[in-house]
């Protein structure tokens, strides 16, 4: 990772930007259950202030395993845990 002025490499820089920082990749969920599983966690991370502050300022998506697998993390199979509701990827995370 190339830094200005010589400086070390932020550590909170997204080693990426097509993927989120925070990935919660949902394993034996049916493609169909998706919608209701992202529900699911965005109500539960609402309901804790702690972690609605942290999704604030960090981005967090999920997507499925298979999706991961045949499609890779730049295309756009990532479903933010943020309020915009949007799957997100190529060519820039924007969630």
């Amino acid at each position: 990772m190339h830094s200005p002025a010589g400086l070390p490499p932020n550590p909170l820089t997204p080693p990426h930007p097509l993927t989120p920082r925070l990935l919660v990749v949902l394993v034996g969920t049916a493609a169909a259950a998706v919608r209701s599983a992202v529900a699911d966690l965005r109500l539960a991370a609402e309901e804790n202030p702690t972690v609605a502050e942290m999704l604030a300022a960090v981005t967090a998506g999920t997507a499925l395993i298979e999706d991961l697998v045949q499609r890779g993390p730049a295309t756009p199979i990532w479903h933010p845990l943020s309020s915009s509701g949007r799957a997100c990827g190529s060519p820039v995370w924007s969630c």
